[in-house]
């Protein structure tokens, strides 16, 4: 992520990564703020507000549509989200419509089996690899590149298809 980037951070939750990412756009970059809990939004919209987030937009989405303005994004982040997405491919469709050229969807979880502790993350809270990129070959979006990330977790970076 660089200064002038615009960012979605798809499912923020209380908004853990909002801090980094506001600081990582610059002065003319923008983080979308999204969850679909009206609670979790309110309390980020608080948060921006205390902690002076200056590029942070809390953003109310739906379940199956995050509601991202289309070709506008250069970075979507989805971090422990995805093991909840009820239609990944139409929610993989959305998130497709609103890259800009180049832009990257970030999709970081946990896989399935007994890798990872139960005190980190339940086993209703994983989904594997092989699932996620099932759904985004269906969705028009293919396997950019597989970073490695702390333990336990697996971080797939997707892009277009007909991305170069």
């Amino acid at each position: 992520i660089r200064p002038g980037m615009r960012v979605a951070d798809v499912g923020t939750g209380s908004g853990y990564f909002l801090p980094w990412l506001d600081e990582a756009v610059g002065p003319d970059g923008e983080v979308v703020a999204q969850d679909i809990d009206p609670d979790l939004v309110a309390h980020v919209r608080e948060r921006v507000e205390r902690e002076g987030l200056e590029r942070v937009v809390p953003r109310l989405g739906r379940a199956d549509d995050p509601g991202l303005e289309p070709g506008a994004y250069d970075v979507v982040l989805l971090v422990d989200v995805f093991h909840h997405v009820a239609d990944p491919v139409s929610f993989l469709g959305h998130l497709r419509r609103a890259l800009a050229p180049g832009g990257r969807v970030f999709v970081v979880d946990f896989p399935p089996g007994d890798s990872v502790p139960e005190s980190v993350s339940g086993h209703e809270h994983r989904i594997a690899p092989e699932a996620v990129l099932d759904a985004a070959r269906a969705a028009g979006l293919r396997l950019v590149r597989e970073h490695h990330v702390p333990r336990y977790q697996f971080m797939l970076e997707l892009g277009p298809d007909a991305d170069p």
